[in-house]
């Protein structure tokens, strides 16, 4: 499959290491890592701090072929910690988390030409990055007046960023305590967000994981009801928030299960749906009708194991 690279960037003044998918890998700046994986599906990223004065960090990043991926890393309080995607618009992932993962965008994908056709990307505000089909990715070239204007400029970022982040150390969130280093208060709005979303879930009943005796099964107008309430929500965090808090009437046939599946756009998405919902299926062995939704061999068996348990 075609190479997919990961540009993971630290907190100044705190030392790190990465490792992707349990193999550690070398720091290529003073400040950040540039990882290739040729690993589809699930990739984890742990990161760990020398001394262990924190605790090892682990994300989950759904990686598709053929896509670049960027993030920098970010403090909150009570020793916890967090990703900010530098590409899709400062989203949030948290820390050991199996709803809030790292997914893949139209803005991800590496579009490669016939021939060794160079893709320019912005990793972040102030880098760029070229991605080569044959190479790793490398830092362009440019002109020493451009090169210096743009020294100039992320030296007064890093300044107002350092005093920003200063204060916001400062104060700390009524309910979670968080103090966050972001530098758009859009992002921070979101993450308010995500947060009271996540905190409705926690409080509202959910599904019991123990398989009930099915009398009957939900009906075809609950299911298509459903499945319009999924396709309002922007992605597949979001939709597996949804499912968590639904309580349906009666068991799901997998036919009904393949209609809601196949409206989540990622494969991480589409098993974790799968694997949350199956004590309401009412014959397990026939969630493998469902196999189609899988791109990757990896996922497909992985259907075909949680069928058989």
């Amino acid at each position: 499959m075609q190479s997919s690279y990961i540009y993971i960037e630290g907190i100044n003044g705190i030392p790190f290491k990465v490792l992707l998918n349990s193999s550690e890998k070398p720091m290529l700046g003073k400040n950040y890592y540039i990882l290739t994986t040729e690993v589809s599906g699930e990739n984890k990223i742990e990161i760990q701090f020398s001394g262990d004065v924190y605790e090892t960090q682990n994300f989950i990043l759904d990686v598709l072929p053929g896509s670049s991926y960027g993030y920098k890393l970010a403090k909150a309080g009570d020793n916890r910690f967090y990703l900010m995607d530098l590409i899709n618009n400062g989203k949030i992932i948290e820390t050991n988390s199996a709803v809030n993962i790292g997914l893949t965008t139209e803005l991800n994908t590496i579009h490669f030409d016939q021939g060794p056709a160079i893709v320019e990307k912005k990793v972040a505000k102030e880098t760029v990055v070229i991605e080569d089909v044959k190479s790793e990715p490398v830092i362009e070239q440019e002109s020493r007046s451009e090169r210096k204007k743009k020294k100039k400029e992320l030296a007064e970022a890093e300044k107002m960023a350092a005093a920003q982040a200063k204060q916001e150390e400062k104060e700390k969130a009524k309910e979670f305590g968080v103090v966050e280093v972001i530098r758009s208060t859009d992002v921070a709005e979101k993450k308010e967000e995500i947060k009271v979303e996540e905190k409705k879930v926690a409080q509202e009943p959910v599904q019991s994981v123990t398989k009930k005796t099915c009398l009957r099964n939900a009906s075809e107008n609950e299911i298509n009801s459903f499945v319009e309430k999924l396709k309002q929500k922007s992605d597949d965090e979001a939709k597996l928030i949804l499912i968590k808090k639904k309580i349906f009437t009666g068991c799901i046939t997998a036919m009904q299960l393949y209609q809601m599946v196949e409206v989540l756009e990622t494969q991480y998405g589409r098993f974790s749906f799968i694997k949350f919902i199956k004590p309401e299926v009412n014959v397990a062995s026939d969630l493998v009708q469902l196999e189609p939704l899988f791109k990757y061999d990896s996922y497909k068996q992985k259907l075909k194991k949680l069928s058989e348990e």
